[in-house]
């Protein structure tokens, strides 16, 4: 574990928590196998797209674009809440609300936290997905 791992350690249990009752608002507790890979691929889509989604949003912040800003970041926005990404789908509304203001935050004072709260979101989306696909012990 790095020491961004581990001084992120409060953040993870939070955003752990946050997209675990998401989970719990998506499935029954009766439900199937099917049922829990169907959110499980909602997940690791959610790990596949973030990278480009992150990159659109930093792209538009860098290059003053308000239009390509507000909405990059309503899309990261509206992945991150799929998941229950509650920290993540904050940041990117913030920044969304900025754009559509037009009022651009410079790209320092938003970006450290942007990168922060999708690694989180990364790490434990990356783990639910695939956690959530495997069948369980019968």
């Amino acid at each position: 574990m790095t020491d961004a791992e581990r001084d992120d350690r409060p953040g993870e249990e939070q955003v752990l928590a946050d997209m675990q009752a998401r989970v719990d608002d998506l499935l029954d507790p009766d439900a199937d196998d099917s049922e829990r890979a169907m959110i499980g691929r909602l997940f690791t889509s959610f790990v596949q797209r973030l990278p480009g989604a992150l990159h659109a949003v930093e792209q538009a912040l860098r290059a003053g674009e308000p239009r390509a800003l507000a909405t990059s970041s309503h899309s990261l926005q509206g992945m991150a809440s799929n998941i229950g990404g509650r920290r993540l789908t904050s940041v990117a509304a913030a920044i969304e609300d900025a754009a559509r203001s037009g009022v651009l935050p410079h790209p320092a004072d938003v970006e450290p936290q942007l990168r922060r709260e999708a690694a989180l979101a990364l790490r434990v989306a990356g783990r639910l997905g695939p956690a959530l696909v495997a069948p369980r012990a019968a």
